[in-house]
């Protein structure tokens, strides 16, 4: 069972719905009704009327799910389907009126009934479905389509009356009638269906598709229940029969495949439709038509006067009322084209835009205000003329003359391809300026490949040319002014990569343009270093990091050394960002100058100073000897004889010995300055230790030293008349004690007040300041 149920899941017999089943079995249980009359057809008198009633019920479920369809569809399908739903309304009118006659009336067999022409006319608004699909998708009909298909209706309804509707010709031939009536609706049924499965395979919507070929299905199972009945010759017996039921055969497929149509989408391109066919038909049928009725019926107004001339009637309003719509729809189309045609001129009019209109030998057949106003011509000066006829001559951006042929107008019109954006120059005759043009031509092509026309659209650009020359001569100014520049300028991008580079600052580096276009300092192969001799990563120079703060980095000192070389570049630069409308930084722009020549100046002065420095200690070292071995020992010897003096017999009287005394003590005062002076000179402990034992002997990383005065060594107010206190000048001291500081890479404070003075002096450990001073013998 789930096999089977598989197998018939995508059948388009199943339905979709409970509606759509509900249908379909009402359906199929009315054709198994008619099977049971036809079954036992000789137990009821009334067995005809029986099985045209569920005839005219079977026709009338599929009208009515083709109806439900036509709801439920929206556009070009629904439009299909309203045409094959009106088609099967008219089945079921004949039906009924078949079963009037046949059924209550007992018209017999063998005479024309009025049935028969709605049995030859049903096919009609199908045959409309065949037209092509139209341009607006409304769902409906043209009102002048359905006039030109009642008139192909009223024709056929003529040559139906002409060929089958004669009572004469019933009289004469009999039931011979009605076959010719099925072999011409087995003709007309194939045709049809071979209509239908062409247009099929013409259509580019696929839900269309699949309802062209299930049609052509239909009208072929139409054609095999009239070839049933041409078979089994069971026509006029005045009893139901078994050409009944393959007669339900074709509408209970429409019922089948209407139950289970789901809403398409029909998204497809549009079919176009052939213009001139259409024009064609269009303007034969209203008056040809008439005619061909007319004609017809004059055999037929000798036995039916009155279907004749209700004919005639017909196809003569019909065709009166096509003529009036034609009308109206063409003084509407004259004067929507009119309207459009005067907005579409005021519209171009008004254009800041210059538009002109070539003919076909690049003659001007329109020009709006604004080109004539542009060139200062008036309409008449320029009409029915060509650009080579005009005062003006034109000119390339690099002011050379423009053949005619090589203009935009010409070109388009020679090769048939548009042209955009030429730039034009027009130098007037009497006019020492240019006016500059941007032009675009479009060439209109006609269905043989010519030309028609050509469009031009002509901007007057002269201010915009005037503000990119000034632009221009503006930006050679400043490359002018930057490469004049002995400091080197950059022009960074969001990478930090290089777009441009002034000479000065090519040559500072030793490269060329082309080595350093769209590169970064990182790409360049050169080894940053911070002023202490480390290198500096990337992300920490100066370009990315003014792109990552968005702020510039000014007074920027770093070095710049090849990989393998010991040569340092240093510089002294600047790095500014240039910021985007939303803040952030796209731009950098950097300015440096080379100052390998001032750090090689500072380092030979710290490398003087640090000779200066122990030229000072070896000359105080020596002063310290001579002090301690020729000075201190005279003083000595001179207090040995003083001594002996006064151990000597010699009298002396009171003062000579106090005098004898003082001197003395004057002597040992002297020699302990003479020793303190040349310890200070040069203390032995830096000869037993070294500077470095030295200092952390006495002081852990720094030696400090602090002098109070407590207000008493310093005069507080000025000497004399006027000027500065003595206090506040600076004298040699101070300068040089600051001076022997900063060589030490140590500070100086002297701080001032009131209350006294205090001087502080600090020195580091390590002497930063003295590149290249040796270290001490001993530290």
């Amino acid at each position: 069972m789930n096999r089977l149920a598989s197998v018939f899941a995508g059948s388009p017999l199943l339905p979709s719905s409970k509606l759509s089943r509900f249908a379909l079995a009402v359906a199929f249980a009315l054709l198994a009704l008619l099977v049971l009359v036809v079954a036992r057809e000789g137990h009821h008198a009334n067995s005809q009327l029986l099985s045209d009633l569920l005839q005219s019920a079977i026709v009338a479920s599929a009208a009515a799910c083709a109806l439900w369809v036509t709801g439920r569809s929206t556009g070009y399908l629904r439009r299909l389907w309203l045409l094959f739903t009106v088609s099967l309304l008219l089945v079921v009118v004949a039906q009924v009126l078949e079963t009037y006659y046949e059924g209550l009336a007992h018209t017999p067999f063998a005479t024309p009934w009025p049935s028969d022409v709605g049995f030859i006319l049903w096919v009609i608004p199908a045959l409309i479905m065949l037209l092509p699909r139209p341009d607006k998708e409304h769902g409906g009909i043209d009102w002048e389509t359905i006039l030109d298909f009642a008139q192909v209706g009223i024709v056929a309804l003529t040559a139906y009356l002409y060929f089958f509707y004669l009572t004469s010709r019933w009289e004469s031939e009999g039931p011979q009638m009605v076959t010719k009536e099925i072999w011409l609706q087995i003709y007309r049924d194939l045709a049809i269906a071979a209509a239908f499965l062409l247009r099929s395979r013409a259509s580019v919507s696929e839900p269309a598709k699949v309802l062209f070929r299930r049609v052509s299905l239909f009208f072929l199972f139409a054609t095999g229940a009239s070839m049933t009945y041409l078979l089994s010759g069971q026509g006029g017996t005045g009893r139901a029969n078994w050409y009944d039921v393959a007669w339900c055969g074709p509408y209970l497929f429409v019922t089948a495949f209407a139950t289970q149509w789901k809403a398409e989408v029909d998204a497809s391109a549009k079919e176009q439709a052939v213009p001139g066919r259409a024009a064609i038909f269009s303007r034969m049928v209203p008056v040809c038509v008439p005619l061909l009725v007319l004609l017809m019926s004059r055999r037929i107004a000798y036995e039916q006067a009155t279907l004749a001339w209700a004919a005639i009637t017909a196809s003569f309003l019909v065709s009166t009322t096509r003529l009036i719509l034609t009308n109206a729809k063409q003084l509407r189309v004259a004067d929507a084209l009119r309207v459009s045609e005067e907005r579409f001129r005021t519209l171009v009019q008004d254009l800041h835009i210059g538009i002109v209109l070539l003919g076909p030998n690049a003659e001007t057949l329109f020009a709006n205000r604004s080109v004539l106003e542009t060139f200062g011509v008036r309409s008449e000066q320029v009409a029915g003329k060509s650009s080579a006829q005009f005062e003006a001559t034109a000119i390339r951006e690099d002011g050379t003359e423009m053949p005619f042929s090589e203009r935009p107008a010409p070109r388009a019109i020679a090769t048939k391809q548009p042209v955009y954006g030429e730039v034009v120059g027009w130098r007037l005759k009497g006019s020492d300026g240019v006016v500059w043009t941007l032009v675009d031509a479009l060439p209109q092509i006609t269905q043989q490949g010519e030309v028609a026309d050509v469009i031009l659209s002509i901007s007057d650009i002269t201010e915009r040319k005037k503000a990119e020359e000034a632009l221009q001569r503006s930006e050679e100014r400043f490359r002018t002014l930057v490469e004049s520049l002995h400091v080197g300028v950059a022009l960074m991008g969001p990478r930090a990569e290089i777009l441009f580079a002034n000479q000065a600052a090519l040559e500072i580096f030793g490269l060329s343009l082309e080595q350093v276009l769209g590169k970064t300092s990182e790409e360049f192969g050169f080894i940053a270093l911070r002023e202490d001799g480390t290198e500096i990563p990337f992300e920490r120079r100066p370009a990315p990091m003014a792109l990552a703060t968005g702020q510039p980095v000014r007074n920027q000192v770093m070095g710049w050394r090849r990989p393998g070389s010991g040569e340092v570049l240093w510089i002294l630069g600047e790095v500014v960002p240039l910021s985007t409308k939303d803040g952030k930084p796209d731009r950098l722009v950097a300015a440096f100058s080379d100052i390998t020549q001032r750090k090689e100046a500072e380092e030979s002065l710290h490398q003087l100073s640090a000779r200066l420095l122990r030229l000072q200690d070896e000359e105080r070292r020596r002063l310290g000897r001579e002090l301690h071995d020729s000075l201190a020992q005279s003083v000595m010897a001179v207090n040995l004889d003083l001594a002996q003096i006064t151990r000597s017999s010699m009298p002396l009287d009171k003062s000579a010995r106090h005098a004898l005394s003082e001197a003395r003590k004057v002597l040992r005062e002297m020699s302990r300055e003479i020793r303190t002076l040349s310890y200070l000179l040069h203390p032995p402990v830096l000869d037993e230790l070294g500077l470095a034992s030295a200092v952390k002997e006495y002081a852990r990383g720094r030696v400090q030293l602090e002098i109070r005065d407590q207000g008493r060594g310093m005069a507080a107010k000025p000497r004399g008349g006027g000027g500065l206190p003595e206090a506040s000048r600076l004298g040699v001291g101070i300068l040089g004690m600051r001076e022997r500081m900063a060589q030490l890479g140590g500070t100086l404070e002297v701080q001032s007040n009131a209350s006294g003075t205090a001087v502080h002096a600090t020195i580091p450990l390590v002497l930063e300041g003295t590149h290249g001073t040796p270290p001490h013998p001993r530290g």
